[in-house]
């Protein structure tokens, strides 16, 4: 039994515990102990009593002065007086073998100091209760404890988790409740678990209770992302001997749904002649990386799909953490840098391998490209426009490439120098690039004044761009060597043009005419500028018409080339009515040369539609005959191919009279006609024919006629 020892008569003051095998004590005039005075001072005895056989017992106390006597919860004895030695009673029906809570209190008042606690039952003869068959009492609160697992899953509603109780006696399921538990995390949650699962073993020395709590928002989130820390309140849980288990903080659990990150540190340029390249790669996690996961995460791809182990070397922070950096090396492809090994590389993150603490898995991917290179950017001359004569400078731009980036601040005014027909020398000024940082490609745009103020013909001649040594590097330092970039022809002298006529005379009752114009240019014509809109033909009549390009004839360099063009006839015939001379105009701004010169607007010659010849001289009455025998003639013969009703003049003569091969009598009579019978081109091709019947007094076009003899 524990005993516990007090200074007063009712448990004032504690003096003394230990452990008292029976209660069979008689002090007289003494103390229990040093520590206490011989009269005035009280005792409380418990622990449990275990019955040897199952029936009713009787407990009997001897006490000098006062005793009270609890077995199971009820008070058996309670003579809490003073008095002489005493013997008091009380019955109880206990069970073999159970564990039984005993409490026994004494107090001792003045003179001898006598306690004395015996049993008996219908097998026990009475006697004190002996030691084998107390228990001292438990003073052990039960255990607790915890496995909790991560939150990786978005949208649940809820959260499970087990607590598991244990006590060497048994857990009292009574305190296991919905008040045991409150959660606490990020953003002021906090929260009471509730029950929802209750089990326990066969002795009750462990309890498995199955608690809930609800997702802050309704459901999981990344808003929840944190660490949720799991208290046990104060006086809750308690093992049957009401040792309840102290409060304080059981575990954590994260809820955490983003992977880690991974960033390469800026890479330093490779060496030529180096053995390996170095590099650092920070991780971050928004609770902590997993630092394990970081040694076979990496690999690097090189040129032709090759790839290059990646070799860890340490750790900045050689434990899980929010963030590691972490420093790691390849080796060389052939043992040393070299140009053998110039290409573009990439630092790959390879699957399944960086994750956090909760086995979120980042992502696989390249984290960052570098370049091997030990050659100089590349120059390229962009197309050189043509000078403006009248203007006061000339701009041009440079293409710079590099595999690894061209160095912004190495483009500047002394890049390029520019030297002109006597040799004169300009520096170029930069006036603009493509962008403000490194990179590639990088365009920029330069600008030289002209040599007088401003250009003119004085000024032709040729022009070389020189790249100058040593200026332009990319960002790793290879710097361009000295380059002829290329030259610009000046020339503002404007191209020529020359008529020339491809016939003498203009046939009567043909529908076009054609002519050509020869152009001439020191730097060559642009063969683009020649086209339908190049020249204007005027004439009598109010005639004008754009005269249409149908072919182009240059020579190897274009510095001449010849353009042949064609005119529709007036009304699209010939005759009669179209006499006259025709201008040959240059219309502005049409034809150049490859300098953007304009072939100057003018008049550059003409040509003569003469009237139709006169018939050669012959006998009135003779030919006056001749001609009606050919026109019975000739319309017996082609009868069918008088006009259609509504058909024009024009279109008769041009797609049927004149369709086929005239013979000399032909274009005497048919001369003789269109000169006696002149009509607008644009009457109708019946009227002519119906005067053409009345001069010759032939009543319809059917009458039969002999041959005519042709004239010569």
């Amino acid at each position: 039994m524990l005993g516990q020892y007090y200074a007063g008569s009712n448990f004032e003051q504690l003096k003394l515990t230990r452990s008292d095998s029976t209660v069979n004590f008689d002090w007289g005039g003494g103390s229990p102990d040093s520590a206490l005075a011989t009269d005035l001072f009280s005792v409380r005895w418990s622990g449990s009593v275990i019955a040897n056989s199952s029936e009713t017992y009787t407990f009997y106390t001897k006490s000098d002065d006062g005793i009270r006597l609890w077995v199971n919860g009820q008070l058996l004895i309670n003579n809490w007086t003073e008095h002489a030695l005493t013997e008091d009673q009380g019955t109880i029906t206990l069970v073999a073998g159970q564990k039984y809570d005993i409490r026994l209190e004494y107090y001792e008042n003045f003179g001898g100091a006598i306690v004395q606690l015996l049993w008996s039952s219908p097998t026990q003869a009475k006697d004190i209760i002996p030691q084998s068959n107390f228990l001292l009492p438990d003073v052990t609160a039960p255990t607790a404890s915890t496995d909790l697992a991560s939150i990786t899953q978005l949208g649940d509603r809820d959260y499970r988790f087990s607590v598991t109780y244990r006590d060497a006696t048994a857990v009292k399921r009574s305190t296991i409740g919905d008040d045991n538990l409150v959660v606490t995390g990020p953003n002021n949650y906090a929260q009471t678990a509730k029950v929802v699962n209750l089990s326990q073993d066969a002795t009750g020395g462990i309890l498995v209770a199955t608690y809930s709590i609800d997702a802050p928002g309704g459901l999981w989130d990344e808003a929840d992302t944190g660490i949720y820390f799991l208290n046990l309140q104060a006086n809750q849980v308690s093992d049957i001997d009401r040792n309840f288990i102290p409060a304080g903080a059981l575990g954590t659990f994260r809820v955490d749904f983003a992977p880690p990150t991974a960033q390469v540190n800026g890479l330093a340029p490779i060496v030529a002649g180096g053995n390996d390249y170095r590099f650092a790669v920070t991780y971050r996690d928004n609770l902590a990386v997993k630092q394990s996961s970081l040694y076979e995460a990496l690999l690097v791809t090189g040129p032709n799909n090759t790839t290059i182990p990646v070799q860890w070397l340490s750790f900045r922070r050689d434990r899980d953490a929010e963030t590691i950096t972490a420093t790691y090396r390849i080796l060389a492809p052939g043992g040393s840098w070299d140009m053998a090994d110039s290409g573009n590389y990439a630092i790959v993150l390879q699957p399944q391998t960086l994750s956090d603490l909760d086995r979120n898995f980042t992502s696989p991917g390249t984290l960052a490209n570098f370049s091997v290179d030990f050659l100089p950017p590349t120059v390229q001359l962009d197309p050189l426009a043509a000078v403006s004569a009248g203007s006061t400078s000339y701009q041009f731009t440079v293409t710079y490439r590099d595999a690894t980036g061209v160095s912004r601040t190495t483009l500047g005014d002394r890049n390029i120098v520019v030297t002109g027909p006597q040799g004169d020398l300009q520096p170029a000024k930069l006036i603009s690039v493509s962008s403000a940082t490194d990179g590639s490609p990088l365009v920029a745009t330069y600008r030289w004044d002209a040599p007088g103020g401003t250009w003119d013909e004085a000024d032709s001649g040729q022009y070389w761009l020189n790249l100058q040594a040593n200026q332009v590097s990319d960002v790793l330092g290879n710097r361009v060597g000295a380059i002829a970039l290329g030259a610009l022809q000046v020339d503002l002298t404007a191209p020529t043009a020359t008529l020339k006529l491809l016939t003498s005379a203009i046939e009567l009752g043909t529908q076009d005419y054609s002519f050509a114009v020869t152009y001439r240019d020191a730097s060559g014509i642009l063969l683009s500028s020649i086209e339908n809109q190049d020249i204007t033909v005027t004439g009598p009549n109010n005639f004008t018409q754009l005269a249409n390009v149908v072919s182009i004839v240059p020579s190897p360099d274009n510095k001449v080339v010849t353009g042949i063009y064609r005119i529709t006839a007036p009304a699209g015939l010939w005759n009669a009515a179209a006499v006259g001379t025709y201008n040959i105009r240059i219309n502005p701004q049409q034809v150049s040369d490859r300098q953007n010169n304009f072939v100057a607007a003018a008049t550059i010659g003409s040509f003569v539609f003469a009237a139709p010849p006169t018939p050669p001289p012959v006998d009135p009455t003779d030919f006056s005959q001749w001609v009606v025998d050919w026109s019975r003639q000739w319309l017996n013969q082609r009868s069918s191919e008088l006009p259609t009703a509504g058909q024009s003049l024009n279109s008769w003569l041009t797609n049927v009279v004149m369709a086929q091969p005239l013979t000399a009598a032909d274009r005497v009579a048919w001369s003789f006609w269109l000169t006696t019978i002149p009509l607008e081109p644009s009457a109708l091709a019946s009227d002519f024919v119906a005067a053409w019947l009345k001069a010759t007094a032939l009543p319809n076009p059917g009458l039969d006629g002999g041959s005519v003899n042709g004239l010569p």
